[in-house]
């Protein structure tokens, strides 16, 4: 909790609303534009101000999130994030600062996940460590994104598919149960 409101605080809201019968939440971000006369009225309706923080998802509820990034590095948007980084090349491609509408299109739409960008030879030997460049991690909406190398890909295809049976052929499959149960 800070000791006062400045202007440019983010602060989080619950959104509800009715579309096409079905009730719709999510979470909200705005951004305080003027500090108000009465700061404990405004927290009791608003509550605290709010940071943004990156960690990592875990599929296993007894490991602990990692922080990727914090809120002082949390700054470029990637509007296409399908280029790949290239630790050589200095051109990344339109990068531009977050803006409070990237935070609630991802809250709205992905229910807040978002993609940081890792750098991919480490993130294909189980190490995520972002991508910092100018001083700040660049984030973007959540992609599915296939890490696996092109080679590998028709091979992994190519068992499954003739390891696959028909299905049309299931049911003919015997199950040599007996006709009579005997009891004792």
């Amino acid at each position: 909790m800070p000791k006062r409101l400045e202007e440019g605080m983010l602060f989080q809201r619950k959104v509800s609303m009715l579309k096409l019968k079905t009730l719709i939440e999510y979470k909200q971000v705005f951004e305080l534009k003027e500090v108000p006369r009465d700061i404990d009225s405004y927290v009791s309706i608003n509550g605290w101000p709010v940071e943004p923080y990156i960690y990592s998802i875990t599929a296993n509820p007894d490991e602990h999130a990692v922080i990727l990034a914090t809120p002082e590095v949390i700054g470029w948007w990637d509007d296409e994030p399908d280029a790949e980084y290239d630790e050589d090349d200095e051109d990344q491609g339109e990068l531009r600062d977050i803006e409070v509408k990237d935070f609630n299109y991802a809250l709205e739409n992905y229910d807040g996940n978002i993609d940081i960008q890792v750098y991919d030879k480490e993130f294909k030997e189980g190490i995520v460590r972002p991508v910092i460049y100018a001083e700040k991690v660049t984030l973007n909406v959540p992609m599915i994104k296939d890490n696996t190398d092109d080679e590998d890909d028709d091979t992994v295809e190519e068992e499954y598919l003739e390891d696959e049976e028909p299905w049309d052929d299931m049911d003919d499959i015997s199950h040599d149960e007996p006709d009579d149960y005997e009891t004792k």
